[in-house]
């Protein structure tokens, strides 16, 4: 190592000075790796965890959601059912009452 730092010494400063910019950058470059694959991961890894979460949590209230329209379908349906009823009693009622009865004298 020694060696190799005498003869960068010997050499012009404009060559001393393109070292110097390629170490920094290499240098650089490796820290930088170093910082995405250190903390970057983390955060990924917490993002789809949040992602999950909050996709169970809508595929929970979806669930939710889809029982409460049923109920309502069967509360309208039972409404129907009784609205039909009435109607068929209301018309029995209706021809009987066109039909008047008239006292026999």
């Amino acid at each position: 190592m020694s060696g190799y730092l005498q003869k960068l010494q010997n050499l012009p400063q404009n060559t001393r000075k393109r070292v110097m910019w390629l170490v920094i950058g290499i240098i650089m470059l490796f820290i930088f790796c170093l910082w995405i694959f250190v903390f970057l991961p983390k955060s990924s890894v917490s993002k789809s965890q949040g992602e999950n979460k909050s996709l169970s949590e809508l595929k929970g209230q979806l669930q939710e959601s889809i029982t409460g329209f049923k109920e309502v379908q069967k509360q309208i349906s039972d409404l129907q059912n009784q609205t039909n009823e009435e109607n068929s009693q209301d018309t029995s009622n209706k021809k009987e009452e066109s039909n008047p009865r008239l006292p026999l004298e």
